[in-house]
């Protein structure tokens, strides 16, 4: 890999670290071994046609063709997973073969069909950084915290990620975290070390005015993670310095989401109607990116799609008959409707079945009504969101202490602690996980706790040494560096030259990466 520069030390940094050209940064960790999880191998598995329910599943895409949903109680059911990827179809290699080719293959299957299918093989090493931005902020107004907003952002002083072609050059600016917001906004905030997660979030509720703050809190999404749509919560407790020097920070995307929702969604609507906006257009986000999936049932997210249609029509007052093709042909369908259902379904069955859906939301409104309000349509959204079992909850995968057996532990504002591998005759339960996973554990307890009951859940916490934190020196600096013969050309300058002396190795050199390389002009070509 020539992109990595091994360097032995800096002016202040008695250690090894590596210096990584593509996204500008320094760490201690190898990114050729940086992985979350063993890639995923493929799968045989044979499925019995069901007399009603076919062979339980949705395909979208090509080239490969993806499982999009598994239907509850069908054949597919626990041989199947969502994302699935088919590569064969009874031995025959579809790869790379068409759509059509694919769903001509299994539906010729009268009885039962043999498929080879394996999960993707997630790769972002090109995807921008969580933590780079170009907008420009204002600062507080007034009572200013240690936070505030920045135009650059780079993180420990290192951009994470370069700009692409089409963005506009990132200033140089150390130690900003970009938090991303449901309505597709940016937040930039410069912390220092002393800033915590929960400075983040009071500047947040100020600029956004958010009465209920206690259901907030910031996530950050594993990008490169294997598993689909995993976010992790942050502590407020937790320091921004803390968090960004984990391994692998660079990896992670900050989000200001609803987390800890009501048990009464018509009580949020009272007490704070912008957390209740914005708990709705995070929904309808999580629902079309299909981060219910596959719990979330087609014709549950045709009736979701068809209230967020009408919300959005009577919001933008689009006048006379509402009719989805007017909609489709002013905002499109991708914003309302899931990907996998508009691959999978024709556009003429599917504007049908979201135009009788839309006449039926008319019998849910109140008396001389003529068509739901905009709130109406909101409110009885987040009704049919509210009734999925992951809504609102948060799974943790562990084991007991005195077993190897592996358990998921649901927690939510409905279910409370619900163990979705039940283990029976068990008065007191001991598990173990890793010290992020209980940390979140014990947090989502703690704030649901409080929430329901209005009470501190009392935590006992033993004694445990505190999480090392390793510190590297910025890319933006001077660095000494390993010379190969295909990273760096002999050196010329005395300034990049270290002293002699009998320890010093030969072939290392000083480099100073703080000043940035002259600009590029391309040449015309006549």
């Amino acid at each position: 890999m020539q992109n990595l520069l091994p360097s032995v030390s800096s002016e202040q940094y008695l250690m090894n670290y590596l210096i990584i050209h593509v996204n500008k940064t320094t760490t201690t960790e190898d990114p050729r071994k940086d992985s979350d999880e063993e890639p995923p191998q493929p799968r045989d598995v044979e499925l019995v046609r069901d007399p009603q329910k076919g062979f339980g599943f949705v395909a979208g895409s090509e080239k490969p063709v993806i499982v999009r949903f598994v239907t509850e109680g069908g054949p597919s059911e626990g041989k199947l997973l969502p994302g699935d990827q088919i590569l064969e179809i009874n031995g025959e290699d579809v790869l790379k073969s068409p759509r059509e080719r694919v769903i001509e293959l299994v539906r010729s299957c009268k009885h039962s069909v043999k498929l080879k299918v394996c999960q993707p093989i997630t790769n972002n090493t090109t995807r921008k950084s969580a933590l780079l931005t170009a907008a420009k902020k204002a600062k507080l107004k007034s009572n200013p915290s240690r936070v505030r907003f920045a135009e650059g952002v780079v993180i420990n002083g290192s951009p994470l990620y370069c700009p692409s072609p089409y963005d506009s050059h990132v200033p140089f600016m150390p130690n900003v975290l970009k938090v991303f917001l449901e309505n597709g906004q940016t937040k930039s905030f410069k912390y220092d070390s002393t800033t915590t997660v929960q400075d983040v979030l009071n500047v947040l509720q100020e600029k956004l005015s958010i009465n209920c703050l206690e259901h907030f809190s910031l996530v950050v999404e594993h990008i490169k993670s294997v598993r689909r749509n995993k976010l992790s919560i942050l502590s407020p407790k937790d320091t921004l310095a803390k968090i960004a020097a984990r391994p692998g920070a660079h990896h992670l995307r900050c989000l200001f989401r609803l987390t800890f929702v009501p048990k009464d969604i018509y009580d949020l609507m009272q007490r704070d109607p912008v957390a209740f906006d914005y708990l709705f257009l995070q929904s309808c986000n999580d629902v079309v990116k299909e981060r219910f999936a596959p719990e979330l049932k087609y014709d549950v997210a045709l009736r979701l799609a068809a209230l967020h249609l009408q919300q959005h029509a009577v919001s933008s007052g689009m006048q006379g008959k509402m009719v989805v093709k007017a909609i489709e042909r002013e905002y499109g369908l991708e914003k309302f409707v899931p990907m996998s259902l508009l691959e999978t379904m024709k556009r003429k069955e599917l504007l049908k079945l979201l135009n009788q859906l839309m006449k039926q939301n008319q019998a849910l409104s109140g008396p001389g009504q003529k068509q739901l309000t905009a709130t109406q349509a909101k409110f009885h959204y987040l009704k049919i969101v509210s009734d999925l079992p992951t809504y609102g909850a948060k799974s943790f995968a562990t084991c007991t202490k005195n077993s190897a057996m592996e358990i998921a532990i649901l927690v939510g504002p409905r279910i409370g602690i619900s163990q979705i591998s039940t283990i029976r005759n068990i008065a007191c339960l001991n598990i173990q996980m890793e010290d992020r996973e209980a940390e979140e554990f014990v947090l989502v307890l703690e704030r649901y706790y409080s929430q329901l009951v209005g009470m501190e859940l009392p935590v006992d916490w033993k004694d445990r040494d505190p999480e090392p934190i390793e510190r590297v020196p910025s890319y933006h600096s001077r660095h000494i560096v390993q010379g190969s013969p295909w990273n760096y050309c002999p050196s010329t300058s005395p300034q990049q030259q270290l002293p002699p002396s009998d320890n010093v190795n030969p072939t290392l050199r000083a480099i100073d990466l703080s000043i940035p390389p002259p600009p590029y002009i391309l040449c015309e070509v006549f």
